[in-house]
């Protein structure tokens, strides 16, 4: 009791010491504001349009997951290594041309796509191994001159396609003729739902198994009426294993309607379905606990599955009563944005792994003082080729989603504005922060597949007809002006980066320190107490009650020399 009081407690002072609602409510502001407005410039085209073709919606979301995979990868060199790289762009254009060399030389797609990634990462070792050593400044002067080598190179060199480039083949057009429509029916039938409900029964029979591998080790059965508040115990091993298993089943599920095993074509809802059920998953396990510290919201599996139950009942219900045929996009479309998205997912959750390692946080620590991590023994160098050898195969993989999403690459495709327009999408969205990179390359590239949209509106007639107005140039203007405004009023971006336990540990003496008045000096006394039998050399024989913060790093250490002697 008394250790969850003082947990409690610390916790409080914590928050007190981290919370600046001025920084957080201009950051906010900020981004309600712009992502409403562009969101508005989004709809625009749906309402004026007068097309119910899927395609806008396909073409805007693969767009917006291959450029948030990039800004991943530029985020991990930027906000997690401290290396400024001007030249991504030309390590996105080795990814695409090693994935077509190695597609006409005869090798198979999936191992040309894995190969690509690797040599961009070669690729990425060997152009910039001169200039590691080099400073911040001086590597991104050398980096962006290496991408226009790249580009130039293959401008003239006819063995690498040239000024004209190469088509890039989709693998999709070889089990299903090009433009293939789909999605005429999003909505559940008697084929559909039936694959479904076998996904559902499946999942149950999982259930079953989990309940009794894991009662006998905690010695308690699944208990449904007392859902867990805490990590730990029976109740999220066995949520964590139905989880992981419907994830892999839902994913099985997509290939197998992919390659037609469920009626001789894809079909659509089943898709739909399924990809509704892994959201729902995908937040479950990422805010369960968030939703019951906030709103004592206890959202477990057995709440997923009745939405999601919810979801099928209505579907298969208004699918009778209002067919939907009117809605389309192609096969091609639609399985490139499922892959781009695909893709992003597993290096996000990659990346994540990364940056919390042991690995991540050296690169953190040679970007904050680089002097103090080279004095413990690391070695400067090889985690800056090991940084950049990792980001380049991101950018490298992606780099090939894209020319699957343009259809073509040509040197033209690969010039420096593109990687300018991912540090924007990371400034907006958060420096070092991965949930920033990808939120700012959404809100980035909704806007300009929004105003994309509009242009192409102005050649075919309605609203937009008569304006002589360039939305794509507009487009560009309106993220420069974004871009000043978070310079300025949030330079953190909207999501910040997220503080490790050391800084936690700083501020809250810091606050101690400030709270040493009045009712809180009990406090001080106590936390003082718990810490000098912590065992913390570092604090043992220190008095928080008359530690002071000073700037000056002399008149820290001088301080310190006198309460040690």
């Amino acid at each position: 009791m008394i250790n969850e009081k003082l947990n409690q407690t610390v916790e409080d002072i914590i928050a007190k010491a981290e919370y600046n609602p001025k920084s957080q409510t201009v950051n906010y502001t900020l981004a309600i504001i712009m992502g409403g407005l562009i969101f508005l410039s989004f709809v625009l085209p749906l309402v004026f349009g007068g097309s119910t073709n899927l395609d806008y919606f396909t073409f805007t979301i693969t767009f917006i997951a291959i450029f948030a995979g990039l800004s991943l990868s530029l985020n991990m060199e930027v906000g997690f290594l401290g290396l400024p790289n001007f030249g991504k762009i030309g390590f996105i254009a080795v990814g695409a041309y090693s994935y077509i060399l190695f597609v006409n030389s005869g090798v198979n797609e999936i191992l040309s796509f894995i190969f690509a990634g690797i040599s961009a990462g070669v690729f990425g070792i060997i152009l910039t191994l001169p200039s590691l050593r080099l400073k911040e400044d001086y590597f991104a002067i050398v980096t962006i001159v290496v991408g226009e080598i790249i580009r130039e190179t293959v401008r003239n060199q006819h063995q690498l396609g040239g000024f004209e480039g190469f088509a890039v083949p989709l693998p999709i057009d070889r089990l299903y003729p090009s433009n293939t429509t789909f999605l005429q029916n999003i909505l559940l039938n008697n084929n559909s739902i039936s694959i479904i409900l076998i996904t559902l029964i499946l999942i149950f029979l999982y259930f079953i198994y989990l309940n009794q591998k894991y009662s006998k080790i905690y010695a308690v059965p699944y208990s449904i009426s007392e859902p867990f508040v805490t990590k730990g115990g029976i109740q999220e091993e066995v949520e964590n294993g139905l989880i992981n298993f419907t994830i892999f089943l839902g994913i099985i599920v997509i290939v197998l309607n992919f390659f037609g095993s469920f009626g001789g074509s894809p079909n659509g809802a089943i898709d739909l379905s399924i990809l509704i059920l892994l959201i729902l998953l995908f937040f479950q396990r990422n805010y369960k606990f968030a939703l019951l510290r906030k709103y004592d919201i206890h959202w477990d599996f057995l709440k997923t599955i009745i939405v999601f139950m919810l979801y099928i009942i209505f579907s298969y219900v208004l699918g009778f009563v209002f067919p939907v045929n009117s809605l389309s996009t192609t096969l091609s479309n639609w399985y490139n944005m499922l892959l781009a998205v695909g893709v992003l997912l597993i290096s996000y959750k990659l990346i994540e792994d990364i940056v919390k390692s042991p690995f991540g946080r050296t690169m953190r620590a040679f970007r904050d003082d680089d002097t103090s991590a080279i004095s413990v023994g690391k070695s400067l160098l090889g985690y800056r080729i090991k940084g950049l050898a990792l980001s380049n195969m991101f950018a490298g993989f992606f780099g090939v989603l894209l020319a699957y999403q343009v259809g073509s690459i040509t040197p033209d495709g690969y010039t420096p504005t593109t990687t300018f327009t991912l540090y924007i999408m990371i400034i907006v969205g958060g420096t070092a922060n991965n949930i920033g990179a990808i939120f700012g390359a959404f809100l980035i590239q909704l806007l300009f597949q929004a105003a994309s949209k509009m242009g192409d509106l102005q050649n075919v007639g309605g609203i937009f007809a008569g304006l002589r107005f360039d939305f794509v140039n507009f487009s560009l203007i309106v993220v420069g002006v974004v871009l000043i405004l978070f310079l300025i009023f949030a330079p953190e971006g909207i999501f910040p980066e997220q503080k490790n336990q050391n800084e936690r540990y700083l501020k809250l003496l810091k606050q101690l320190s400030l709270d040493t008045e009045g009712s809180k000096s009990y406090l001080v006394r106590i936390l003082s107490f718990f810490m000098s039998i912590a065992g913390d050399n570092s604090f043992r024989h220190q008095n928080l009650r008359g530690l002071e913060f000073t700037e000056n790093t002399d008149e820290k250490s001088s301080n310190y020399e006198e309460e040690m002697k």
